[in-house]
């Protein structure tokens, strides 16, 4: 299993690349003439990000559940 470390790490790089090319967009969606084809290239690569985030985001819920159950079946409480 991966740890949550590492997961938000990741999922740091991803929003960081999101981030950069949502600044991208602004800038395609500012130029004169509008560039169809970078803001089609924009929208692949949001569309890749947002999945990968999702997917790491639902890999950091599920071991924080995890982490909380073992805490509850152990009669640890979890601090948060």
């Amino acid at each position: 299993m991966t740890d949550l470390p590492h997961l938000k790490s990741v999922r740091e790089g991803h929003k960081g690349v999101l981030t950069r090319k949502l600044n991208e967009f602004h800038d395609a969606l500012a130029a004169s003439p509008i560039n169809s084809d970078a803001l089609e290239q924009l929208k692949v690569v949001f569309e890749e990000k947002f999945d990968k985030l999702r997917k790491t985001n639902d890999e950091i819920v599920s071991l924080l559940t995890d982490e909380r159950d073992c805490d509850k079946n152990r009669g640890w409480r979890f601090i948060e």
